[in-house]
């Protein structure tokens, strides 16, 4: 506004007093070129001096210049330009050859006015100011502005670290056998296939759901993987017999709070007998503590989280979306918990 007030002024002085034509109106797009022109020119005289001399010479620039990748050269109007190999191009002239601009005040000014109007979103804005002008360091100077930003620190803002609490005793029980103390979970489901077809005109059997239940030793975190028919108590007591089976019965377990796994434990003598009557004496050896974690706090036990993570990241990329039968996946949840314990625990 101070520029266009002086030039508005002193077109109106040079005005002579026996002119009785009016002056000419005043195009404001063309002063405020005039203005942008003037301010870019007076920036790159002040970090360019020796660039814009040899230049105006018709020599190249020094081969110590930060200019020298651009190929630079003087518009008519003696703004330094980017060159290149855009020249036969339909585009606009500052899109083809933007103007080059030092880092400064200047920079500093046109670069946070594109970051309020492109949203706060950095990307976008490099990409707008990429259009009119090539800025030494733009990046650097794009974090600077984000970092005093208010409403970029805001929602950018890092949480709190807090400082965590010691590990239960369970964790650090080392003179224990392997799943003594247990952390067990659920993931799924797993669509799988009854059987194989052996012939390829007969249908295929529709696949069924299946999950797979992850019982993690708390101190080695070493885990077995079982699976079950569905999310029923009474599949996942079968599919828990089993692992009592291959690795003796857990003195405590601490579980997800999941309603099936809640009933199975509130059943597990009632259910487990119905099975076979033998199952009857063997049920009282079958005491073990438990605890499950609270209500919608499943980020409370990572233990087990982790473990699962693991176990998924290793079924979805050696198979992908291959359909297997249920003999096959228990065959290769058996090769993937052998081969993820092998790791250093």
């Amino acid at each position: 506004t101070v520029i266009k007030a002086c030039r508005i002024f002193l077109r109106g002085k040079r005005t002579t007093k026996k002119t009785v034509t009016p002056p000419p109106p005043i195009d404001m797009h063309d002063l405020l070129e005039e203005a942008e022109r003037y301010w870019i020119k007076h920036a790159q005289k002040e970090a360019f001096k020796e660039e814009i001399r040899d230049l105006r010479k018709g020599e190249c620039v020094s081969r110590k210049s930060p200019l020298r990748k651009y190929f630079p050269y003087l518009d008519q109007f003696g703004v330094l330009r980017v060159g290149g190999r855009l020249c036969r191009t339909d585009l606009q002239e500052d899109i083809k050859h933007p103007q080059i601009l030092p880092k400064g005040t200047l920079s500093s000014v046109i670069l946070k006015h594109n970051h309020l109007a492109t949203f706060h979103h950095n990307t976008t804005t490099f990409a707008e100011v990429s259009k009119n002008y090539e800025i030494l360091g733009c990046h650097g100077t794009l974090k600077n502005i984000q970092g005093r930003c208010i409403a970029c620190r805001r929602l950018q803002a890092r949480n709190a670290r807090t400082l965590q609490g010691q590990l239960p005793p369970e964790r650090v029980m080392l003179d224990t056998r392997p799943f003594q103390y247990c952390s067990m979970d659920t993931f799924g489901p797993l669509y799988l296939l009854p059987y194989r077809r052996k012939n390829k005109q007969e249908p295929r059997p529709p696949p069924r759901a299946h999950v797979v239940h992850l019982c993690g030793c708390m101190v080695t975190r070493a885990f077995h993987l079982e699976i079950a028919d569905d999310k029923s108590s009474e599949s996942y007591l079968l599919a828990f017999r089993r692992f009592c089976a291959k690795n003796s019965v857990p003195q405590y377990i601490l579980a997800d709070n999941s309603k099936e796994f809640n009933l199975a434990l509130r059943i597990k003598d009632d259910v487990i007998t119905q099975f076979n009557d033998k199952m009857k004496e063997e049920s009282e050896k079958l005491k073990f503590k438990y605890e499950q974690n609270p209500i919608y706090h499943a980020h409370f036990n990572g233990l087990h989280e982790t473990l699962v993570r693991a176990a998924k990241h290793a079924i979805f990329k050696a198979f992908g979306n291959q359909l297997l039968t249920v003999a096959e996946c228990q065959t290769s949840l058996d090769e993937i918990q052998n081969t993820l314990n092998g790791r250093p625990l």
